[in-house]
């Protein structure tokens, strides 16, 4: 038996042969990198129900595998509503209950390794979390009424924040420093704070009302970006004094915003299936039609803004190019109700949760570059064909193909393997002419 205290709580499977030496393996993949030891005890049954058990021990489970998705295991399993991480990756935190139930704040101070029940949060629907760089100070909203709170050690204690107001809240905002916060509720409250939440100015917007659904901030708190229901975004260079209504980014139902350091890189999702990025602190938006059609939950992007991430209703798509050219991560990661996602602000640590209890945890490797170690061969077929090639690491499979070298068309597997086999939709004009492509990406979008 095994776990992160003496308690233990894990249990390997029982070896029922009766043998004088004893081998067992078992899996710590779910606690790998943290750098904190694990106990374990053995235990040895003989045929007539004598026990011999050994005194406690430890060990350090290794560094995790590098771009390979970790089930977080040791926080349970919970209505998980929304992430927040630290600059380093290193200090996460998150909120439970949402719109379904009620529950706690979670943290780690371990990338994920292992997980802290903060009881002194409170039992609340919680919606929102936020964090400093440094991962000391906290901001947390609930719906229903509720107020806002904050903490400034990592979350162990909370101060409710009722100078804001109990209020349906949606989404609280943090500075890197934890000083300057901005909130909105559904029904067009705003506030901001530059005291850590001690007091709060509202904020119009138009003067108008907005049915508020998400607000994001750059690095020092100066420029601000909301967006709301069937309503265009807003942004301001002054932390939300004046306002600028953007209206390239059209009127739709905006539920997920997030901010470079600068404030300059923008992506935001939308209730609508669709996915927008700006570069220009939000003048001009691009849809990024290549995603498809989700319920667009989480976005999230590193400090400069060139590796993104973006979670829906089934899969994660990440980019390492700023939006460029996009990774399907449904088979590394799994298709799951996916909720929130955070980056670390170099964009190589990601955790993402889903509503139906599953916290993941990733490390990317920019360095590993993929090689086509075969070069790709068609096998035609009426009105079809089929595609193979191989690589050095486990990479995707695209295949671009078309009349011309401008191709037009692509085909794609989002399966992570070295040896790969694309068949072309049966829609090809026989004893035509094609050109192809093929492409592999790894699970970091190399």
């Amino acid at each position: 038996r095994y776990g992160t205290t003496t308690h233990y709580g894990l249990l390997t499977t029982k070896d029922s042969a009766l043998v004088t030496t004893h081998t067992v393996d078992f899996t710590t993949s779910a606690y790998c990198g943290g750098g904190n030891s694990l106990h374990y005890q053995v235990i040895s049954h003989t045929a007539d129900g004598a026990v011999a058990s050994s005194t406690d021990a430890t060990f350090v489970p290794p560094a995790c595998k590098k771009n390979t998705w970790i089930d977080r295991v040791d926080a349970g399993s919970h209505l998980w509503y929304s992430v927040t991480s630290s600059a380093d990756g290193v200090k996460l935190a998150v909120a439970t209950g949402g719109f379904s139930g009620f529950g706690h704040i979670y943290t780690s101070t371990d990338s994920g390794a292992t997980w802290v029940d903060q009881v002194a949060s409170g039992n609340h629907a919680w919606v929102n979390i936020s964090s400093s760089a440094d991962g000391s100070k906290l901001a947390a909203v609930a719906r229903a009424g509720d107020d806002l709170y904050t903490s400034t050690d990592g979350g162990v204690t909370w101060v409710d924040r009722g100078a804001a107001g109990g209020r349906p809240w949606r989404v609280v905002a943090s500075s890197d420093d934890g000083q300057k916060l901005a909130a909105v509720d559904y029904f067009g409250i705003m506030v901001t704070s530059t005291d850590s939440g001690v007091t709060w100015t509202p904020r119009t917007v138009d003067g108008a009302s907005h049915a508020w659904d998400y607000i994001a901030s750059s690095a020092d708190g100066s420029r601000l970006v909301v967006g709301g229901d069937n309503d265009y975004l807003y942004t301001s260079t002054d932390s939300g004094v004046t306002w600028t209504k953007r209206l390239s980014s059209g009127s739709l139902t905006w539920i997920s915003i997030a901010s470079s350091d600068d404030g300059m890189k923008l992506i935001a999702g939308t209730n609508n299936n669709d996915v927008f990025l700006s570069s220009d602190g939000g003048a001009t938006w691009v849809d990024q039609t290549v995603l498809g059609s989700q319920v667009w939950r989480s976005v999230t992007l590193s400090a400069d803004g060139s590796r993104l991430a973006v979670s829906g209703n089934s899969s994660i798509y990440i980019s390492n190019d700023g939006g460029s050219t996009w990774v399907d991560e449904s088979n590394a990661a799994g298709q799951r109700p996916w909720h929130s996602v955070s980056f670390s602000s170099d964009g190589t640590k990601l955790v993402a949760v889903d509503i139906t209890g599953d916290i993941y945890t990733v490390n990317f490797d920019y360095t590993i570059v993929p090689t086509i170690t075969s070069s790709p061969l068609v096998t035609p077929a009426p009105a079809s064909g089929t595609v193979v090639w191989d690589t050095d690491v486990d990479t995707n499979s695209v295949v671009e193909y078309g009349l011309t070298t401008s191709y037009g068309s692509t085909t794609s597997s989002t399966n992570f393997t070295k040896s790969h086999t694309v068949v072309l939709p049966n829609t090809l004009l026989c004893s035509t002419a094609y050109h192809y492509r093929v492409t592999s990406y790894t699970v970091a979008g190399v």
